[in-house]
């Protein structure tokens, strides 16, 4: 894995001021609750953030901020980390669709069955 960039730093000090801490892997804390954030990411996604443990922190990350955004009285929060997710959104544009929903202070959800 290459070194992190000075906007991967940043992003993660920013997420962190924001009160959103990393605890293991794909464990985080929030306003004293715990949240387990899954991840499952194909070689060509992994590829375009920069290898699999990269893109596992990055979308956690991105999804946990998404989810903190978007919880009532916490849109406020998107001020702390909004120019540092902007900045990471743009050098790896997969965590884009993050950063919109938490800058709208919404969540998406999307799902797909499979037709017979």
């Amino acid at each position: 894995m290459r070194k992190r960039s000075e906007i991967e730093i940043k992003f993660y000090a920013m997420t962190k001021m924001a009160g959103i801490q990393q605890t293991k892997p794909n464990k985080f804390t929030f306003d004293g609750k715990a949240y387990t954030v899954n991840v499952d990411v194909s070689s060509e996604v992994a590829a375009s953030l920069g290898g699999k443990r990269r893109a596992f922190r990055l979308l956690r990350h991105g999804q946990m901020i998404e989810h903190v955004c978007s919880m009532p009285g916490n849109n406020h929060l998107f001020g702390t980390v909004a120019k540092s997710f902007d900045e990471i959104s743009r050098q790896y544009s997969m965590l884009r669709s993050y950063y919109e929903a938490a800058r709208v202070g919404g969540w998406k959800h999307t799902w797909m069955r499979w037709a017979a």
